[in-house]
């Protein structure tokens, strides 16, 4: 008993080389697609964490900048 199978407009005998040969091709296809998002979602990821080492700097630096003019400040009053 031939049993087919229809996989993307197409009828394959189940079990048939071909048939393998097209879940083979639709599952890499697949892992592709999920490579591709995987890396886009690290690649974000790293921008959002530079983009959050700049943020910080320049809060630091901001702080150290309004500490030293309180410091100046005290200074030139006493």
């Amino acid at each position: 008993m031939n049993v087919t199978i229809r996989l993307e407009g197409n009828e394959y005998e189940e079990g048939s080389a071909a048939h393998l040969e097209k879940i083979d091709e639709m599952h890499k296809a697949e892992i592709a697609k999920h490579n591709e998002t995987h890396v886009q979602d690290i690649t974000e990821r790293r921008d959002l964490e530079d983009r959050a080492r700049v943020l910080n700097k320049e809060m630091k630096d901001g702080v150290r900048q309004q500490a030293a003019a309180l410091a100046n400040a005290n200074a030139a009053t006493q």
